[in-house]
């Protein structure tokens, strides 16, 4: 999964973008059997493929030991004309592939080869996670996505297969920062989900790639399924093609391949993962063979970190889920053109699997599973209700809060402004909830119980619940999401929300602007009427200009770079020499406070020119602070 910001939008919009249309679906019977099933898809397939401009889909659904039904739509590659088929094409996995880290380490775990509650360090033989917290970081805590890493998503992904370093050196050199001590709150990590798999290899003694295809796709007749990157021999050919919408046509685009593998690169058959859920399903037996004793797995569904005793959480890195009253474990995949979720559903012996080859293929796949669920599970939950003796005031809940899941030791870290949740008050139970910045979606909740607010929308957002969870005196200072552990949120100081940076940055840029417009109407001025500066003044003009035109640049370059999901694949060539302005313009910004001195002592200028000059060099000054709050202070180059 990535954090910038085109699939945080894809990622918040976990809901029904066309409630008109599921209206018709969930008035069908629900389906008992694959012709019903087949009707039911061959309905809801291809119209969001319609809507979210995907050109290809495919959906397994299993039940009681069984697949019942398979069907692929559109297609794996449009040039060649070559059809989705539910047993034949692979789709890229992409996150959903940790589901086989973590199967692999309770295998393990059986075998007594490996503790979940032991230090990691013990099984690393060439690195060792440093001990930045008295607390060591164990498995557990990589399953649960509670390590404490800060995220690192910058080069994670190359265009080209030979460039994916050996897992270990990867792991070695691209290190994150532990930010907090493992196991207080949850932030999803690939690079704790491949140093899972790093070490699966090095107590299994093979490569991660060939332990996973013997003990967990043979026994499983995953027969279409493999970590390899690129796929081998025919599988590479029935691999399908990702395709971004662009200008009303489907664009073929670049392979991605992961430097994380164990973390991202599975590619498979629907019909292979239909295997992968029945044999999950029933707690590892598939056909009369195991991945998993009965109880390993039992105790692999159950669930094994919460950010709050309220809440869904993680079942050994299974994400749990409460929808229309069922419970469920799921996990979703995305990579810049291949999108994915697998739901299983323990109580009733049922669990679905659906894979899109388009940009916008989460929209679809996170719709899918509302459809999947209004039409087989009903919601039978009645309307939220605030309680009569509820007296404490949701004022205190407004703010801004951002995801754990985030860059904090780099330049990425301002990307977790654009990902935060807004909330503002409606009334004295009542809030309003933002995702993302500027706001994705918005849904309206209302308060049933002391910081807990349930969405009062049709459909309800399928996060369910916010649960608010305070501090000491301080108020609420974290927020959660009922069906969402991947991350938590934490309350933002004033000057770390979205509104006052942006009024920030505004105010700065348009008096950098004034500076780079008014050079040359000044200029004119001066050599019509004659009017002779010092040589001082002039080099303090240039020097304000200069500082102009460095924070602009640098503001419109940042832009650039952080607005493309392209980031993945590391920095452009003209994208580091962009990170050395901020030293730059540290530099002009202490000038500015020795020339706005001159200026008032000697006085150049006019009054109003000292003025604006003596703006511009606070506004320097804020720009300055800026930089360096949010690690743009040489940003990647360090």
């Amino acid at each position: 999964m990535r954090y910038f910001l085109p699939y945080l939008i894809a990622f918040v919009t976990l809901w029904t973008p066309y409630t008109g249309r599921l209206e018709y679906f969930r008035s069908r019977p629900v389906a008992s059997n694959a012709n019903e099933m087949e009707a039911f898809f061959d309905g809801l397939m291809p119209a969001q493929m319609n809507d979210f401009h995907i050109p290809g889909g495919v959906v397994s659904i299993v039940q009681n030991g069984r697949l019942v039904f398979a069907k692929g739509y559109g297609f794996a590659d449009i040039q060649a004309r070559r059809p989705v088929v539910a047993d034949k094409t692979l789709f890229r996995l992409a996150s959903i592939s940790k589901l086989f880290v973590w199967t692999a380490v309770m295998q393990l775990v059986e075998q007594e080869k490996l503790d979940l509650n032991a230090d990691v360090n013990i099984y690393l033989k060439d690195f060792q996670i440093p001990a930045t917290y008295p607390e060591p970081v164990t498995l557990l805590d990589l399953m649960n996505h509670t390590p404490g890493f800060e995220e690192r998503a910058l080069g994670t992904s190359t265009h080209h297969s030979q460039d994916i370093q050996p897992l270990g050196g990867y792991l070695r050199q691209h290190m994150p920062a532990r930010v907090r001590p493992p196991g207080e709150l949850s932030a999803y990590s690939n690079y704790g989900a491949a140093l899972a798999g790093y070490i699966v290899s090095q107590v299994s003694g093979m490569p991660f790639d060939q332990y996973v295809a013997e003990r967990i796709f043979k026994p499983l007749k995953m027969q279409h399924s493999t970590f390899r990157q690129p796929p081998p021999g025919d599988l590479a050919l029935d691999l399908a093609i990702g395709y971004a919408y662009m200008n009303g046509g489907y664009a073929p685009q670049d392979r991605e391949w992961a430097q994380l593998a164990p973390a991202a690169s599975l590619s498979a058959t629907a019909t292979d993962m239909a295997n992968f859920m029945i044999a999950q399903l029933q707690n590892g037996r598939f056909g009369n063979t195991r991945i998993l004793q009965a109880d390993t797995a039992m105790e692999m569904h159950q669930q094994s970190f919460t950010n709050d005793p309220r809440l869904d959480g993680y079942a050994h890195g299974f994400a749990e889920g409460t929808i229309n009253g069922q419970r469920i474990l799921w996990h979703g995949g995305d990579i810049l053109n291949f999108h994915s979720l697998l739901v299983l559903l323990p109580e009733q012996g049922s669990g679905f699997f659906v894979s899109f080859n388009g940009a916008n293929g989460m929209l679809s796949a996170l719709s899918t599973l509302r459809a999947v669920m209004d039409q087989l599970y009903p919601d039978q939950q009645p309307a939220p209700e605030t309680p009569a003796n509820l007296n404490d005031d949701a004022g205190s809940y407004a703010g801004a809060y951002f995801p754990t899941r985030a860059e904090y030791t780099t330049a990425g870290k301002m990307v977790r402004m654009f990902q935060g949740i807004q909330v503002t008050v409606q009334s004295a139970h009542q809030l309003r909830v933002s995702l993302g910045f500027p706001a994705q979606v918005t849904w309206q909740y209302l308060e049933i119980a002391p910081g807990v607010f349930r969405s009062t929308d049709v459909p309800p957002s399928i996060f369910g619940d916010v649960v608010f969870r305070n501090e000491g005196q301080r108020g609420a200072q974290y927020l959660f999401q009922h069906n969402n552990p991947t991350t938590a949120y934490f309350k933002a100081p004033w000057y770390a929300e979205p509104a006052f940076n942006l009024s920030l940055l505004g105010i700065t840029t348009l008096l950098f602007v004034s500076v780079i417009l008014w050079a040359p109407l000044g200029w004119w001025i001066r050599r019509r009427y004659g009017e002779v500066t010092s040589s001082p003044s002039r080099l303090a003009s240039w020097w304000e200009m200069l500082l102009s035109l460095s924070g602009l640049l640098f503001l419109a370059g940042f832009a650039i770079i952080f607005s493309s999901p392209q980031t993945v694949f590391g920095l452009s060539p003209w994208a580091r020499p962009l990170f050395l302005l901020p030293l730059v313009i540290a530099i002009l910004a202490i000038g500015m406070i020795v020339f706005t001195l001159l200026a008032w002592t000697r006085r150049w200028w006019s009054m109003p020119g000292r003025m604006h000059y003596t703006l511009v060099t606070f506004a320097a000054l804020a720009f300055v602070w800026w930089l360096v709050y949010w690690n743009l202070w040489i940003g990647y180059l360090r």
